[in-house]
């Protein structure tokens, strides 16, 4: 997985707990990224990561509500200490939508 075309690169995946975040994250591993997978569904977040993992990737799971600026900082920080740099590919990035009433 070393010589992929995303080798030594660190991917943050939004939503990658199942579907097509999980599959991104999937394919980001088999191509040599080091994953960081996010969601709110923790238990298939974890399963997913494990996955990863036992098909020789790196990846690390971690509960973020894409919302959350807070969450966002917790997650680059604990993604670092896992030994992961900061991430260079991001995938599936998060859009807020402003809510107004319909006059």
């Amino acid at each position: 997985m070393a010589d992929g075309r995303v080798a030594g690169r660190v991917a943050l995946v939004t939503g990658a707990a199942r579907g097509q975040g999980a599959a991104e994250a999937e394919l980001l591993a088999a191509e040599g990224a080091a994953v960081v997978l996010t969601d709110l569904l923790d238990e298939e977040g974890e399963a997913t990561a494990e996955r990863i993992r036992a098909n020789g990737g790196t990846a690390v799971y971690r509960h973020l509500d894409v919302s959350s600026s807070e969450q966002w900082d917790e997650v680059t920080a604990a993604a670092r200490d896992e030994g992961c740099a900061t991430p260079s590919v991001t995938t599936r990035p998060a859009k807020r939508h402003a809510m107004r009433p319909i006059r």
